[in-house]
């Protein structure tokens, strides 16, 4: 073979190698600034993760329980939780018996103090509410404080936004309960005809000592 075509077959050959091995090099170097840079980001997101997760109250949902805003409560099979129809109602359940119908709503961020609120509450009856029939006790349990109130007579239903009276509905009554904790009040208002929230007592008093906050 003539010298100078084996001496050109033996730098190409070389070259190639030599090309090759750089090529190999790059490429693990590559590599392994990906995984730096991966190993990089994963440790920010648990870095975020553990950041904002700091101080925050994560407690499960407990079987045969359901969320309320900021708490959660221990479900009453006979009452039908519905969608609220309005926007001031974080919650509403239709109660029945006896064949009367009542209705629990609750709310969240109305403004007042409590105090203000259950006045408010015997005002919508026509008189003031005998003393003898309205009740007022409080329980603490699960580092949550509940009031609560009932009241009866003739109630007063009316039509706040047009301000006029709709209808005078005797023998009516109302149960509520205030509940504070780490959170603003949340107020549990059931109403409905006196027989129907009487019996209903013992029920929403077991409602009320099962919340717990989330």
């Amino acid at each position: 073979m003539n010298p100078k075509i084996a001496l050109l077959i033996f730098t190409i050959i070389v070259s190639i190698s030599f090309s090759l091995y750089i090529h190999k090099n790059e490429t693990k170097h590559d590599s392994k600034l990906t995984d730096v840079h991966h190993s990089f980001i994963n440790d920010n997101e648990h870095e975020n993760i553990r950041v904002l997760n700091q101080g925050k109250k994560n407690t499960p949902l407990k079987a045969g329980f359901e969320e309320i805003g900021r708490l959660q409560a221990e479900k009453v099979h006979n009452w039908s939780r519905q969608s609220p129809s309005s926007s001031m109602r974080l919650a509403q359940y239709a109660i029945t018996a006896f064949g009367e119908s009542g209705e629990l709503v609750v709310f969240s961020g109305i403004g007042g103090t409590p105090q203000s609120n259950i006045q408010r509450w015997s005002n919508q009856f026509k008189n003031t509410p005998d003393p003898n029939t309205s009740l007022n006790w409080d329980l603490k349990n699960n580092d949550l404080n509940k009031k609560f109130v009932y009241l009866e007579g003739t109630f007063i239903k009316s039509d706040m936004r047009k301000n006029r009276v709709i209808e005078e509905m005797e023998n009516y009554s109302l149960l509520a309960a205030i509940v504070t904790g780490s959170h603003e009040p949340y107020y549990f208002k059931m109403t409905g005809p006196t027989a129907l929230i009487k019996s209903q007592k013992n029920t929403f008093e077991s409602f009320i000592e099962s919340l717990i906050e989330i």
